[in-house]
């Protein structure tokens, strides 16, 4: 059944228009305790949802319609590395990327914890390496300029870390993101770039052949030395190249035909310097 026909969900709607009638001086007024048992602390995390127009009722409502839903039944199957993904009958083990703890995480009988924690440390070193300029793009310069895709909203994670953590960025490197391969866009971000450096992380290798009945994505890390780094410096004057390279060099890394006909594949490449 749909959540929206539960009678949980029926209650709490009708709960919400009665809410929305009163004031949230009169609900302090009424519970003088109010911003004292509204709030949550976990470690450094601190909430406060007393300024919400809800009450304990509202609470009581909430964790009902959850029950209803069997969130506490999914949350724990989740840290237990089941597959709750029905879609693709695989685990989703977010969690064990967060984990900071000595813990093991058991997918299938097997402790992933030492592969992520391998595949973090490398990642540190590259990103490290980006910072003190000792990884070099294809001028033999130190890169400057990222420019990060993401597809589907694989950018947002990216772009929320980015504006979170600006105080403790490195002022000299530039980072703009895309979130698809529409050429517009592409031209858009990267128009007034000195020298763009694209970089193309494989996070699975062959991804054409990863969707599909029997074909679907693998949960556990990839070790890091198989992921690919794609580095291009166009010469200035292909002022086409985000229109025409990017979408050749994403045929190029997803094994499939170009876009274009043979005759304007061959234009492209070679104006990509493929």
């Amino acid at each position: 059944m749909q959540v929206q026909l539960t009678d949980e969900w029926q209650k709490l709607k009708q709960h919400a228009e009665d809410m929305k009638q009163l004031h949230l001086r009169q609900l302090f007024e009424e519970d003088a305790d109010r911003g004292a048992s509204m709030r949550l602390q976990v470690l450094d995390v601190y909430a406060d949802y007393s300024k919400n127009r809800l009450s304990g009722e509202t609470m009581t409502l909430l964790q009902s319609l959850a029950a209803s839903q069997k969130v506490s039944e999914l949350r724990d199957a989740m840290f237990a590395g089941e597959r709750i993904n029905t879609t693709e009958d695989r685990a989703v083990l977010h969690t064990a990327l967060r984990n900071r703890s000595s813990e093991a995480v058991m997918l299938d009988g097997v402790d992933v914890m030492p592969e992520i924690r391998r595949v973090l440390h490398q990642m540190t070193d590259f990103s490290l390496a980006i910072r003190n300029g000792t990884w070099l793009g294809s001028t033999g310069k130190p890169i400057k300029e990222v420019v990060s895709i993401g597809i589907g909203g694989s950018d947002l994670g990216p772009v929320m870390a980015t504006e979170a953590l600006k105080f403790y960025s490195d002022p000299s490197l530039t980072v703009r993101f895309v979130s698809n391969i529409d050429s517009n866009q592409l031209a858009e971000v990267t128009k007034d770039l000195k020298q763009l450096t694209r970089f193309t992380i494989k996070h699975f290798e062959r991804l054409k052949q990863d969707y599909g009945k029997g074909r679907e994505r693998r949960t556990e890390i990839a070790s890091f030395s198989r992921v690919a780094f794609v580095m291009r410096a166009p010469p200035r004057q292909h002022s086409a190249w985000p229109r025409q390279c990017a979408r050749a060099a994403l045929a190029r890394w997803l094994r499939m035909p170009a876009y274009r006909s043979a005759p304007d594949r061959a234009g492209a490449a070679g104006r990509c310097g493929a």
